[in-house]
């Protein structure tokens, strides 16, 4: 016996970032938050600056298709 069936090979895209990618922000964000076009299983998330040092803080939540991390709160601008 042979069965055909079709093979579903999904991969998340990311939708949107919160702040954008590129954005030009007046104060230094609380937060980022990524959302997905499916639920995703985020294991590590990191939020580096410049100079590669993390700046964020605490785990991320997750919530279906969206993931967020809050970030540390002495930010400098830039």
């Amino acid at each position: 016996m042979v069965l055909w069936g079709d093979l579903a090979f999904s991969h998340a895209v990311l939708l949107q970032t919160d702040p954008a990618d590129g954005a030009a922000l007046d104060i230094p964000p609380t937060e980022v938050v990524l959302t997905f076009n499916e639920q995703v299983q985020i294991t590590q998330l990191q939020v580096l600056d410049n100079s590669g040092d993390p700046v964020h803080r605490g785990e991320i939540e997750r919530m279906g298709e969206t993931g967020q991390i809050a970030l540390a709160p002495d930010l400098p601008k830039g």
